[in-house]
């Protein structure tokens, strides 16, 4: 397996020679997640193998968001981005330690959601939306949580 995953990991290492890959976290039919380090601490790296354009426009925006966390850090703590290449659709990030979900069982709940929490989840986020359409500075959006 270590001659496959460094061969799995051969984009990311051109674009980044001190990744070092130490395990396959999920393969799918769209994209490889691989564990490795990277400037001396935890990271995995995410491929995008669909070649389809709907794919890479996903996978642009999710390096998007992690650009704009970079330079905007948000309230919350984010994976810190390390590197991305996004005409080789590569993406580097810390590895933030964690369960990794079992597919096909834990992506969906196993039973209906209280309506009554629902509810609450959506109203949290279109107040989130709301508030961050008002300033997309993070700073005025925590002055305004603790006002609030």
């Amino acid at each position: 397996m270590p001659d496959e995953l460094t061969g799995a990991a051969a984009p990311v290492i051109r674009l980044r020679p001190d990744f070092r890959p130490t395990a396959f976290l999920s393969r799918t039919d769209k994209s490889l997640l691989i564990a490795g380090d990277c400037e001396g601490g935890p990271a995995v790296t995410k491929l995008l193998t669909a070649p389809e354009p709907l794919w890479a426009e996903k996978f642009s925006t999710e390096i998007d968001a992690y650009q704009t966390f970079a330079a905007t850090p948000p309230p919350a703590p984010v994976p810190a981005l390390i590197a991305a290449d996004n005409r080789h659709h590569v993406l580097v990030i810390e590895h933030v330690r964690g369960r990794s979900p079992v597919p096909g069982r834990d992506r969906f709940p196993p039973q209906a959601l209280d309506p009554a929490h629902v509810t609450a989840m959506l109203t949290a986020m279109t107040d989130h939306e709301r508030v961050a359409a008002i300033d997309r500075d993070w700073q005025d959006v925590r002055e305004l949580l603790q006002t609030g």
